[in-house]
This record gives structure tokens, sequence and C-alpha cells, in this order.
């Protein structure tokens, strides 16, 4: 379940993001543990 919502809450903030970023970078959570 946890999938579904990141994935609805990406689809519903990508619009915004766009619009006020230049660039937007979307990680997935187990990806940036794996950096830091």
């Amino acid at each position: 379940w946890t999938i579904i919502v990141e994935l609805y809450n990406i689809v519903l903030l990508i619009h915004n993001f766009l619009e006020h970023m230049d660039v937007v970078v979307l990680l997935d959570n187990k990806t940036i543990y794996k950096i830091f």
C-alpha cells in the first residue's frame, strides 16, 4: 500500500514541482538511504 500512496502523491504533485523548479529529482526512500 505504501508504494501506491507514494505513486499517487507523486502524480498529484509533479505538476506543482515542475511549475516551480528547473530540475526535479525524485528518489525512492531506499535509494536515499543507500546514498547516505
